[in-house]
């Protein structure tokens, strides 16, 4: 007698081993040594000079949730890190270490996203970017960016890919929004020493170390303002140099407060 391939009691054992192996991965899982070994995983594939994790939770059934990822790097005596309060890694037993969803918390908001892996050419693919709610100031202070105060709630989605070695010079393209913000001038600005704004949203585009600013549209209660541009990517993020140029109007009421100042902008438009 021929017996099926496939019947309860081979679904009745593999279910019975999933179980057992999810309560031996919970009651026996190396959190230390894994730990250890992802931090230097990270370093290597990532290029970090150091990579630390305070936590490691095992998630059920094939998955992991890493509390407090902190990752820097340093050149020229200036230093940069980023800062993941959460992050939470789930694979699937059809694309088992190769496809993962993943989820976490940083500078205030939050993200998701799906991680593809290819380990043949070294590269990671992150489709479905979404983030909201992020800190604008917290993010800059981290990245060593806060010369001069910024402010504002960060929204995003988009899409990126980099090999290993390079995470930061890949390819990707996205929409950035920011809601509620203040970034103060080097210069003063129409009388103004910075820049309250209601919303600032434009595409960015990556291209391994080209990034590309467009569509850019800053509206406030003082001006509104129409931007295009593009970032030269140092070592650190905060050796980075963003040019911009574009067009900007002054709202009514801030000229008609100051008789010099519409007597400026009227010379700066005959010119």
């Amino acid at each position: 007698m021929i017996m099926p391939s496939f019947s309860l009691r081979n679904l009745f054992y593999l279910c019975y081993g999933l179980v057992l192996l999810s309560v031996l991965l919970y009651v026996r899982f190396p959190t230390e040594k894994f730990r250890m070994y992802c931090e230097r995983q990270i370093e290597h594939y990532l290029q970090f000079e150091n990579c630390s994790i305070k936590k490691i939770r095992y998630r059920f059934p094939f998955g992991a949730t890493l509390d407090q990822i902190r990752l820097e790097n340093s050149a020229a005596d200036n230093k940069s890190s980023m800062l993941v309060a959460e992050l939470s890694l789930q694979t699937d037993v059809k694309g088992f270490g190769k496809n993962f969803s993943m989820d976490g918390n940083f500078y205030g908001g939050n993200f998701r996203s799906s991680l593809q892996i290819d380990y043949g050419a070294e590269e990671f693919l992150l489709n479905n970017i979404t983030a909201s709610g992020v800190q604008l100031e917290q993010l800059a202070e981290s990245l060593n960016l806060a010369e001069r105060k910024n402010t504002g709630t960060i929204t995003f989605a988009g899409n990126y890919s980099a090999p290993f070695f390079h995470p930061s010079v890949g390819r990707g393209d996205g929409n950035v929004q920011i809601i509620d913000g203040t970034f103060q001038l080097a210069q003063p600005i129409l009388g103004l020493p910075e820049i309250a704004y209601q919303k600032m949203q434009f595409q960015l585009k990556q291209d391994r170390e080209s990034v590309e600013l467009e569509n850019g549209k800053l509206e406030s209660e003082h001006l509104t303002a129409d931007f295009s541009g593009d970032i030269v990517l140092g070592e650190l993020r905060a050796d980075s140099v963003l040019n911009l140029q574009g067009t900007m109007e002054p709202d009514q009421k801030l000229l008609n407060r100051d008789p010099a100042m519409q007597r400026y902008i009227k010379r700066l438009a005959r010119r």
